[in-house]
């Protein structure tokens, strides 16, 4: 999504979510091998929004944090091409 819609809904997750509550985030990521990186970021570009190849190359920790939420822990699967992020606000 783009960043202002990004924004809007993380002001008010934080709103509604409970001082020390939870917040989980299923997200793309990008391997750390530059060849993969390279080869998975071509492949769903060419099915994902024109917002993705920013997305993924964005701070989303700085973003995250910009927010008052906190990274607890962040697991990776399907060889770091998707990340669950969990967080505390």
């Amino acid at each position: 999504m783009p960043l202002d819609i990004r924004t809007l809904v993380l002001h008010e997750v934080k709103r509604v979510l409970k001082k020390g509550g939870r917040l989980f985030i299923l997200e793309y990521d990008l391997p750390s091998n530059r060849l993969a990186a390279s080869v998975s970021s071509r492949l769903l570009n060419t099915f994902e929004s024109r917002y993705y190849l920013d997305f993924v190359h964005s701070d989303l920790d700085s973003h995250l944090h910009g927010f008052g939420f906190e990274v607890e822990k962040k697991t990776n699967f399907l060889f770091h091409h998707l990340q669950l992020i969990q967080l505390t606000a």
